[in-house]
């Protein structure tokens, strides 16, 4: 088998891309996950979660427990929509914020004739005013680690962009 000049090159370039990514990955792992000074000296961060949800009552508990074992800042909020569900969802919300009203949850409800997770979500964003927005979904389990990580990406993203 003969390899072609073009074939040659190729593989060099993909070599040098996979090595280089590598070597990007690394420090880019090492520095996000080892290090949280950054998210320590962020203690301002406005962030404001966004979920919407239709019908989701067998997921919102295990979603609300998530929210709960988080440490959330005062800051921080929770948005969730309410996508015209019809089965116990709301009242599962409403029995948790009235036990747990040290977080921050508002819930939102489409109008009757507005549907869809797109919408939903629409209507999240125009509602937060905070400078962060994360999207999230009510059968998702995270712990404060996961969003922590999350936080140390994009702050670091800000610094590197705007130093």
């Amino acid at each position: 088998m003969i390899i072609t000049p073009t074939e040659i090159a190729v593989l060099s370039i993909a070599v040098i891309l996979i090595f280089l990514y590598h070597i990007y990955w690394q420090k880019v792992n090492s520095h996000f996950f080892t290090d949280n000074s950054i998210l320590n000296n962020e203690n301002n961060l406005k962030l404001t979660f966004l979920c919407a949800f239709r019908n989701e009552e067998k997921h919102l508990i295990n979603f609300l427990q998530c929210i709960k074992s988080t440490k959330t800042r005062q800051n921080w909020k929770w948005i969730l929509i309410n996508d015209h569900s019809s089965d116990n969802s709301i009242r599962i919300i409403e029995d948790f914020t009235d036990s747990n009203s040290d977080i921050n949850i508002s819930v939102i409800s489409l109008s009757p004739n507005i549907y869809g997770k797109k919408s939903a979500i629409d209507l999240g964003v125009r509602k937060a005013n905070t400078d962060w927005i994360y999207c999230m979904d009510a059968d998702v389990l995270f712990t404060e680690s996961n969003i922590n990580q999350l936080i140390n990406i994009y702050i670091y993203i800000l610094k590197f962009q705007y130093p």
